[in-house]
């Protein structure tokens, strides 16, 4: 596959809402983009051109990493193509990809997020930058799937288009466009790529398009996968640093769940000793929550200067974060 193929099947695959977190009815709905891109260990996905069958390649989930003290894995075709990628709370991050061998790290972080319907966002690797679109259907559109040949048995997919914004629109404009939500502007130029996924299965099928003709240059699609189910995600709960940290007189402790989930968040002293229950066993939804601590034990008195730990105990998982008091 060449070199543009690749980068845009790295990105693609895993990229990007540099807007995060918009919250609109769709988006609370709990869908998350992360179900849509498996990242879990082992898992194996085959692709093959349906006009030459012989025309493969593989990607996989292939190791386990840790990167710039993150817990990640390697996700691509092999160690001279692939993306280093974490996933949780159903949120993909991308810290870094290689392609033909060559090292890119990506600062800031991509971060794939929760998208809606028409939500644009850009993906900038190198230059040109080409514009992009993210649509969801809940049942993808009889006719698209006319158009564009789709496996009958996918039902909950988002289609990815990409835009080169060097051309005039092409004939797949117009398809992509035909459905999108009431007053949502579709981005500028050609449409160069179409990338369409099924949820807790991955990318599904895959086609490069010449931006002046609208001609496909590569067609892929997969023709297998091994098991990508991941009932409960190895990172289901996440505690962030408290902020302020030193702190005088308080410090708001965030924390992420992935899930409805009953939540404890207690403080400790240095000792280990038991100073504060900001939390016991209290149900909170999914999504981001805020807790201020004041700095005082559990009758409300002032604690000395010190540093203290926050313990969050979710499903069975347990984060620490660490608190410096400074009277």
């Amino acid at each position: 596959m060449h070199t543009i193929r690749i980068i845009r099947i790295t990105l693609v695959l895993l990229i990007l809402l540099l807007l995060l977190w918009p919250r609109t009815a769709r988006a609370q709905s709990g869908e998350m983009m992360g179900w849509y891109f498996p990242v879990n260990l082992g898992a194996t996905w085959f692709y093959a051109d349906p006009a030459n069958p012989t025309d493969t390649f593989v990607e996989s989930v292939f190791e386990e990493v840790v990167y710039q003290g993150q817990p990640a894995y390697r996700r691509g075709q092999n160690l001279e193509d692939h993306a280093i990628v974490q996933r949780s709370f159903g949120v993909v991050r991308v810290f870094a990809i290689v392609e033909e061998g060559i090292f890119y790290d990506l600062d800031p972080d991509v971060v794939l997020g929760e998208m809606v319907d028409g939500a644009p966002f850009a993906v900038c690797f190198d230059s040109p930058c080409d514009t992009s679109l993210i649509r969801f259907w809940q049942n993808l559109d009889p006719a698209l799937r006319s158009i564009y040949q789709m496996d009958p048995s996918y039902t909950d997919m988002i289609v990815l288009a990409s835009y080169d914004p060097g051309y005039p629109p092409n004939l797949h404009n117009v398809v992509m466009e035909s459905n999108l939500p009431e007053g949502v502007e579709p981005p500028a130029g050609a449409v160069t790529g179409l990338d369409f996924y099924q949820r807790g299965v991955g990318l599904v099928s895959l086609r490069d398009i010449e931006a002046a003709t609208g001609g496909m240059v590569e067609n892929y699609t997969l023709t297998g996968y091994s098991p990508v189910e991941d009932p409960l995600p190895r990172v289901g709960i996440h505690l962030a640093p408290g902020v302020p940290n030193p702190f005088n007189p308080s410090t708001t402790i965030s924390f992420t769940l992935d899930r409805n989930a009953a939540v404890s968040l207690r403080i400790f002293d240095g000792a280990g000793r038991l100073v504060k229950d900001l939390l016991v066993e209290e149900l909170r939804t999914a999504g981001r929550h805020r807790v201020v601590w004041d700095g005082t034990d559990r009758r409300g008195r002032a604690l000395p200067s010190g540093v203290y730990v926050s313990r969050l105990e979710s499903a069975g998982q347990v984060r620490q974060g660490r608190h410096t008091l400074l009277r």
